[in-house]
């Protein structure tokens, strides 16, 4: 009998084969199922087709053991907020992290073949998603994300373990596809998230960011 679900774990948090590993090993003999990687998740061909990418927000939890949202240039792009892209889409994934656990040593996060990962501390994915989390961010608060993450980078201002910024928004990029709704949507996620910092952007202001992030003198160039 084959797997059954569309996403399969293999390994424990400590890296133990979970019961039936060999089993699955098996199917994947029969190509019925591939590894992702090395992060001991598996998917099922039979459930899930040639479209991995659908299911790939389950196998980045499995991986991970954490909360996940999906991030980056590919919501903006279905959103149609961006340029028609000239290169690849990266799936952008986003995970929380805290500097110490019940054993006080950082979280750390696996290398997910084919994607990008980069950790959030619980308040900064709080204000993305919200306490309920959901799976994948509305545009404005996609785009946030990278430009807070970018302007924290830039400044040296590490807020958790794997932070790091991914995508980085271009101007030309968003020329043409942004109206005045959008720059304020984007505004308000932007505040929201250095609102929401206890000391990391102390006396920021969404639009100021904005506009020096992206050199431009008024919204009007945008």
């Amino acid at each position: 009998m084959a797997p059954v679900g569309a996403v399969i774990l293999a390994h424990r948090a400590d890296g133990a084969h979970v019961r039936g590993y060999n089993y699955l090993v098996r199917w994947t003999g029969y190509n019925a199922v591939i590894p992702h990687g090395k992060t001991g998740v598996y998917f099922n061909l039979s459930k899930c087709g040639d479209n991995l990418d659908i299911h790939m927000l389950s196998a980045v939890e499995k991986a991970t053991r954490r909360r996940v949202v999906e991030t980056g240039r590919p919501i903006l792009h279905r959103a149609q907020w961006l340029a028609p892209l000239e290169d690849d889409l990266v799936l952008e994934f986003l995970a929380v992290t805290s500097w110490g656990n019940e054993k006080g040593n950082p979280t750390t996060l696996p290398n997910l073949p084919g994607i990008h990962l980069h950790g959030r501390p619980e308040w900064w994915m709080t204000t993305l998603s919200g306490r309920t989390g959901r799976p994948t961010l509305h545009p404005a608060m996609a785009l946030a994300d990278a430009i807070m993450a970018c302007v924290a980078q830039d400044r040296g201002i590490n807020v958790c373990p794997c932070f790091g910024a991914g995508w980085r928004p271009s101007q030309s990029e968003l020329d043409g596809f942004f109206d005045q709704k959008t720059i304020s949507d984007t505004h308000q996620a932007m505040q929201k998230i250095i609102d929401s910092s206890d000391k990391h952007f102390t006396g920021m202001k969404a639009p100021e960011v904005f506009a020096s992030f992206f050199d431009v003198y008024s919204l009007g160039n945008l």
